[in-house]
């Protein structure tokens, strides 16, 4: 049980990293 809430969050967080990039990608946009 403990590796799996591991991996779900490194998986989330690697997420959670990806989303900021776009976010701040398509703020510099506007």
């Amino acid at each position: 049980m403990t590796q799996f809430m591991n991996e779900t969050n490194r998986k989330f967080e690697v997420a959670n990293q990806e989303f900021i990039r776009i976010n701040v990608t398509w703020k510099c946009t506007i």
